[in-house]
């Protein structure tokens, strides 16, 4: 597979079409017509087009969801830190209770959901 980039493929398929168009008396001379590729390299050079803007518009929305998801995962963390940090104040933050809640909050490891640790039994 090619590592250039799409408009390069499409100027080197113009490129060809140009040049072959220009030359086109001496390559039917040389027993080679170019009509037949020509016709060929326009269509394909139209789908590939086709298909770069409708990449481009998928690539956009995707990038919008994941901009929006990202937006509402923070709002999600903002409200949730929230209710932990009035949870423990109810609690009193320094209270082994307390400290039990806002554990949950600190012991967030970016992996998925997690268990809350066991708070210590009341004495």
């Amino acid at each position: 597979m090619t590592n250039l980039q799409i408009d390069d493929v499409l100027g080197f398929g113009s490129l060809l079409r140009a040049a072959a168009t220009e030359k086109s008396a001496a390559l039917v001379t040389a027993g080679f017509d170019p009509a037949t590729r020509i016709a060929s390299s326009t269509t394909d050079g139209t789908a590939l087009s086709n298909a770069k803007a409708q990449a481009k518009t998928a690539q956009d929305a995707a990038t919008a969801k994941v901009k929006t998801a990202e937006d509402l995962k923070q709002a999600y963390y903002d409200t949730q830190s929230s209710w932990c940090d009035a949870m423990a104040g109810a609690l009193g933050k320094t209270t082994p209770e307390g400290k039990a809640i806002l554990a949950i909050r600190a012991n967030l490891k970016g992996t998925g959901p997690q268990t809350p640790p066991t708070p210590p039994p009341t004495p």
